[in-house]
Order: C-alpha cells, then structure tokens, then sequence
C-alpha cells in the first residue's frame, strides 16, 4: 500500500510501517480510515495493528506507544488503549468509534463512553486483559455493562426506528434521588418491553397478512418445542446509565416543560418525535405512573397513569403512525381507551414498517403540539 502523509492526521501502524489518514470507525472486526483524499481503506484487526490517534495539526507520532505485553495466544483478539498523559494502557475486551456516539471501551464488567480525543493509541494485542485496571479519564461515563437474549442494534426492515434492541436514556427535568430514581428507571424499562412485546406479539399473530419480510422476521422471534409449545422473544428493552449508545431518550417532566398549554388547550400527558427515538412524559400533570399492565389506562381510584398503553402509543408514533381520531378503539386514538393495539392499528404498522424510514436522532424532536390527552375517567 502507498504511504500517504498528510497534516492533521491518524494513522494506521502494521509491521512497521505507516498509513496516515483520518479514522472514520472502529468496530471489533476492523477500523477504517479516510485518507483524506475521500478513499476509504478497512483494516482488519490483527495482533500488533495499531492506530495512532492525533490531535495537532502533525503527522502521527509513535511516542507514548507502550511497549506490548505477552499474553495468551489463544485469548482471541483484545486491545490496549492508550490515554493522553497516562504511562500504561488500559487493556479491554472490545473497542468502538462512530462520528456521532464518540469512542467506546469494554472491559470485563463495565463499559465507557467519551471522545476520541482523550485516545492516544488503540492497539490489538492477543487476549490481554486486566479487571482491576479498567480506568478510564474522569470526563468518561462509566456504566455496567449488560446482556440481553439476542440483543441487536440492526435494523433489519426499511423502517431504521426498529431494531432487534432497544436501549433508552433516562433524563428528568428535576433531580431524582435513589432509590426513587432506579424504581423508575424499571417502571420505564418494564413498561416499554411490555409495549414492545404486545406490538410484536400482535403482528405475530396476524404475520401471514404482511410482507414476507416482516414475516419472516416475526417468525424468527418465536421458538417451538416438540411438545407443541411456542416461544415468543420480542425485541428486549435495556436501561443505560450512559446517553452515548442509547436508542432512545425517555424525558420525565416534573415541571411544566413543553407541556405547558393555554387553559383552554387539553393537557398532553405524553409526546413522541414522529417518526424518531425521543418520548416526553409529563410528570407535572399527571405525577402518578405505574406499569401497570393491561388493567387500565388510569386508575379510577388513585388517578395513576398506566405507563403500558401511553408507551404503546408513543412508539407507534416513534415508528411513524400517526393520530386516529376516528377509531374509538385504537391505540394510537389520541385519547387513549384502550390497553391494547386494534387490528388496523397492527395493519398500520405493519405497513409502515417496510416503508424506508430514518426517524430523528435520540434526544431530538422536533416540536411539541401534538401528543396524547389521556382522559381521567
């Protein structure tokens, strides 16, 4: 391969000689470089390759590149990465870098997010790894790290707002102290894999209507014993304690917020950006949620919101539907009745799945004025 040199650049180092360009994205597999003349080169991840992250406006130096240590040969590929100002390198099981959620690290039990900037080196080396060294630079946000049944961010219809999982984001306008705060991050978590479940479970039901697919899809989410039995595993719903990998951010009002309305205006209790990955929900108003399944929208007795219905609607317009004001029954009614979607609510989806859709980011929507007025009975 031609060296390249250029100013303000990365480079790739393998067997002693030097590729320079600008990193695009690390994966486990590979990391791939522009080399700044718009020709994009992959590199496969192999013992001793090495990327030089550079953060002047010179060509990559190999100063501060620790020398390798000595690990099993059959531990598989690992890495040691190297942070600005620090003599020894962080060993991990995994590394990661995109343009919009920044430079992630793993080690045996926690994960951490921040920029690529604080990265000097990212080596692969042959297994190594070290628990109790897995420290990161303090402008870092360190979580655990979690596993879910066939847990997957692909996106495998043309609707990109369905993935095989989903995360979430908890952000509230005012503190929350623990254990207040946890107890709703599960209430959150239940109650949208509970949603998920029923839209999926649903579709499941009716999957010989619609697009092979989709069908095909659905099917693959069901497992079926000798004895007759069936299986359904929907996509699973996680909690991040970090907003970097998060495919969705859930925002919890306790103030007015964006729900604050003239008085002659109904009062929202929940907003979804649509389509995209962003829910609000107004705590203000309506201060008691639960996940309460499907026995009901709101509680006649305590006023408490059902977290379950409200969610279901706020996905269906997070995946693109939109009101259906003249459906007494649906889900996605703008004032919800029911606990579970129709089957033209399904049919909707259905089709609004194979359609190509991107959606806005997590954290991104566009405008509030439209949402779901829930009415107290």
């Amino acid at each position: 391969m031609t060296l390249a040199s250029t100013a303000n650049a990365d480079g790739v180092l393998i067997r002693d000689q030097m590729v320079a360009g600008r990193v695009v994205e690390i994966n486990r597999q590979s990391l791939t470089i522009d080399l700044c003349d718009g020709k994009m080169v992959e590199f496969k991840w192999e013992v001793g390759l090495t990327l030089l992250v550079n953060s002047s406006c010179v060509s990559p130096s190999r100063a501060g590149l620790a020398v390798p240590e000595s690990c099993d040969r059959n531990a598989g590929i690992g890495f040691d990465v190297g942070f600005r100002g620090r003599a020894d390198p962080v060993h991990s099981e995994d590394v990661a870098f995109s343009q919009k959620t920044g430079f992630h690290i793993s080690g045996a039990t926690e994960v951490a997010h921040g920029p690529l900037s604080q990265v000097n080196y990212v080596r692969a080396n042959s297994g190594c790894l070290d628990n109790a060294k897995f420290v990161v630079p303090s402008d870092f946000c360190v979580e655990p790290k979690q596993f879910a049944v066939n847990f997957s961010y692909d996106a495998p219809l043309p609707n990109r707002i369905l993935t095989r999982g989903f995360s979430f984001y908890l952000e509230t306008s005012q503190p929350f102290r623990e254990p207040a705060l946890a107890e709703l991050r599960e209430a959150i978590r239940g109650s949208f894999g509970t949603a998920i479940n029923i839209w999926a479970s649903d579709l499941w039901q009716r999957r010989d209507r619609y697009d092979k697919k989709l069908s095909s899809l659905l099917d693959g989410m069901a497992s079926h014993s000798k004895d007759g039995f069936t299986m359904f595993i929907p996509p699973q719903v996680i909690a991040l304690a970090c907003p970097q990998t998060a495919t969705f951010v859930i925002r919890v009002f306790s103030d007015p917020g964006p729900f604050a309305r003239p008085p002659q205006k109904e009062i929202l209790a929940a907003v979804a950006a649509t389509p995209g990955r962003t829910i609000l929900l107004n705590f203000n108003d309506y201060p008691c949620w639960k996940n309460a399944l499907f026995k009901y929208v709101v509680d006649d007795a305590t006023s408490c919101v059902n977290l379950v219905p409200i969610l279901m609607h706020e996905l269906g317009h997070a995946f693109g539907l939109l009101h259906e004001k003249e459906e007494i029954k649906s889900i996605m009614n703008p004032v919800i009745l029911a606990t579970t979607p129709s089957d033209t609510d399904l049919d909707r989806l259905a089709a609004r799945l194979m359609e190509f859709t991107t959606g806005q980011p997590p954290g991104e929507i566009p405008f509030v004025d439209e949402g779901v007025a829930v009415r107290l009975k």
